[in-house]
């Protein structure tokens, strides 16, 4: 069983190594959770809106189960680790076999439980930190790309919404709105794009 609890300690502890490594370095891919709030530089935030047809009701829920799959990752390879650790320690200490594979059953569920509980909260962080457009309609800003009059194209305005600022496409009924312009926002006119107007 040494070798059973060796394999588990370096096989776990190697894979949560590398999972560190890699969302320390930003290439988190498969080992991260999905918990990307949109949190963009400082000056410009963008607004993170669902897609039209993935709202939330139904719709698209990948993300969910990017969720799900790195936290069993993390978690699994935090209980092999444990696990192998803990049986390691019960054989250097000469605990009888079946003492031994108890601390190393009860450590594995630990670190899977402690794991599972640490993904759950920065999660839940991530989720309760997205911004979205509910109650954008009568925030003021200012004209960030030029607006082309009667709703031609779309511009781009910076928007002061709850207590940050963030960046929005916009469009407008009116005359053009070149950059700079204080405007307000009247309405949604599509997904992530504002009706504003002049002040």
């Amino acid at each position: 069983m040494f070798t059973v609890y060796t394999v588990l300690a370096l096989a776990g502890g190697t894979l949560l190594l590398c999972q560190v490594v890699a969302t320390l370095l930003g290439l988190g891919g498969d080992f991260e959770a999905d918990f990307d709030a949109d949190t963009p530089d400082f000056d410009t935030p963008d607004l993170d809106v669902p897609d039209a047809d993935a709202g939330d009701q139904g719709g698209d829920h990948s993300g969910h189960g990017s969720f799900v799959g790195a936290l069993s990752l993390r978690a699994l390879t935090a209980a092999a680790t444990f696990a192998g650790l803990f049986g390691l320690i019960g054989s250097e200490l000469r605990w009888a076999g079946w003492l031994t594979a108890l601390a190393a059953l009860l450590g594995g569920a630990a670190g899977l439980v402690a794991v599972s509980w640490v993904m759950r909260q920065l999660h839940r962080l991530g989720a309760d930190g997205t911004v979205t457009t509910e109650g954008v309609a009568g925030c003021y800003g200012t004209v960030y790309v030029r607006v082309p009059a009667d709703r031609s194209g779309v511009g781009k305005v910076l928007l002061e919404y709850a207590g940050r600022t963030v960046e929005m496409a916009a469009v407008t009924d009116g005359p053009e709105l070149p950059s700079g312009t204080k405007i307000v926002v009247r309405d949604l006119a599509g997904p992530n794009t504002a009706d504003v107007a002049a002040i």
